[in-house]
């Protein structure tokens, strides 16, 4: 990602240069601090690795309970890493929400001609919503 400078400062002959927006630990931080950005390459992290690992660990020979076990260990923890920083929106909720269901379906193996509702994923799975009041330990 370029990054560009909006203006730069001089103390003591060193040039001190201010960002719109840069990337700390894994979060993008930026000057308005809304969390879209770091929510949207949150999303896009976790799209990758749920692909890449898709038949070595989501498809694998392995029950339902365990599967779900790793996705609360290794895809939640990215999902939420920084989520305290700055209030979500409802638009962040609803795309975090989004994620969440796309995850669970691909655990289970579901497709969009399944005709299978968002609460009947959550209870097959017994996962509550990222936005729920029973999740809002998490944020």
């Amino acid at each position: 990602m370029e990054q560009r400078y909006i203006k730069y400062l001089t103390f003591t002959f060193t040039f001190i240069f201010t960002f719109n927006q840069f990337t700390y630990l894994g979060s993008i931080i930026d000057t308005s601090w809304r969390s879209e950005p770091g929510i949207c390459r949150r999303v896009a992290i976790v799209k990758s690795a749920m692909q890449k690992t898709y038949k070595s660990m989501w498809r694998a020979h392995s029950t339902l309970s365990t599967t779900l076990r790793l996705y609360n260990i290794c895809i939640l923890p990215v999902v939420l890493y920084a989520s305290e920083c700055c209030a979500p929106t409802k638009a962040d909720l609803a795309r975090l929400d989004a994620l969440d269901q796309w995850c669970l379906r691909h655990i289970l193996g579901t497709n969009w001609w399944d005709h299978i509702g968002n609460i009947e994923v959550q209870a097959r799975t017994d996962q509550p919503a990222i936005s729920d009041g029973s999740a809002e330990q998490k944020w």
